[in-house]
């Protein structure tokens, strides 16, 4: 449904352009070590920043059990022992409301870099606060397009005509 080396590249693109910097350090929350998607995504964005921002420190995956209050606190742990801390990547779509809070309760710290796989409707209080700088989604009228399109293909034996980028 997406690609998902270039939706990490383009979450880490983001958040980098958000610090404002090619050093500091910042952790990527994952729902779990078990969700496939979150691991791939961290994994690729980690890759991307070696690359490309050598100097930034990737201080772990912060897994939380897609649990916000989990994530509030870990996060708030993490803010303890790593006050320099200057960017937060959100792939648990419960991360973004815990970490919001987190920072909320932190001295006010608006000056964290966040960018949030979540949707609008569950973040919308943490973007007009400041607390979370973006959300970065899919289009799932597309994925629903691209789904309905696959189905047919799949249940006629044709899976070899399924490629990637195809609509």
């Amino acid at each position: 449904l997406i690609d998902n080396r270039k939706y990490a590249e383009r979450i880490m693109v983001d958040l980098t352009n958000i610090m404002g910097t090619e050093t500091g350090s910042y952790v990527i929350i994952v729902g779990s070590e078990g969700i496939a998607s979150h691991n791939q995504w961290a994994d690729e964005a980690v890759k991307w920043q070696q690359e490309n921002f050598p100097n930034l420190k990737f201080l772990g995956k912060l897994p939380v059990g897609e649990d916000r209050n989990a994530t509030y606190r870990n996060v708030n742990k993490l803010l303890s022992e790593h006050p320099e801390l200057q960017g937060i990547v959100c792939f648990g779509s419960e991360s973004g409301p815990g970490v919001g809070r987190a920072l909320k309760e932190n001295s006010q710290r608006r000056d964290i870099a966040v960018v949030a796989a979540c949707t609008p409707n569950v973040c919308r209080d943490d973007i007009k606060s400041g607390y979370i700088k973006e959300l970065l989604l899919w289009d799932p009228a597309d994925a629903g397009v691209l789904q309905t399109y696959i189905a047919p293909l799949v249940l006629q034996g044709r899976q070899d005509e399924i490629k990637p980028g195809m609509r």
